[in-house]
């Protein structure tokens, strides 16, 4: 089961202000434990995305599970501002657990940049289907889509003739 992004928070925030009573810590809150319950009750695969806060000083930080080499590069880089927030999405498998949670790298600059922080890279992992038949799968959100499919030949959501390139939430 895949839902929309930021599903239950809602999209339009006006700025960290605005996002910081929805906000959720990575792989905690409303967000995954209705993943979890529904994954369980559906036997399925379930990807949510939330709006992630990451605390950034030392006792929240092994809370959010940040590594010390991103809450330096953080710390360095960001306003006095030690709450940062990201537009993440959350996979969870059959049984519950948490596969991975991923944020989105490509923000739109209109409405995202106003509060989230860009994530990392993109992401690539594989599940198994109940037939145990595994499956790569790519995650994204959005704009994220829209970059990718730019960098492998589709314009706009449709491919180009020339394109041997597909992806599953496209094609």
């Amino acid at each position: 089961m895949l839902l929309s992004e930021l599903c239950f928070s809602g999209y339009f925030f006006k700025d960290k202000e605005d996002v910081k009573e929805v906000a959720e810590f990575k792989n905690k809150g409303l967000t995954y434990d209705w993943c979890k319950k529904t994954a369980l009750r559906l036997g399925s695969y379930v990807i949510a995305c939330y709006p992630e806060k990451v605390i950034l000083n030392e006792d929240d930080r092994l809370k959010t599970k940040l590594d010390k080499e991103e809450y330096y590069r953080h710390k360095k880089t960001k306003d006095k501002d030690e709450t940062l927030y990201y537009i993440s999405q959350l996979v969870v498998d059959r049984e519950g657990n948490v596969v991975t949670s991923y944020r989105k790298h490509f923000l739109w600059y209109a409405h995202d940049a106003r509060w989230a922080n860009e994530g990392e890279e993109y992401k690539q992992i594989t599940i198994a289907n109940k037939s145990g038949v595994e499956i790569k799968v790519g995650l994204g959100i959005c704009n994220d889509l829209f970059r990718i499919g730019k960098q492998v030949g589709f314009r706009n959501g449709v491919g180009n003739s020339n394109s041997k390139n597909y992806f599953g939430l496209v094609h």
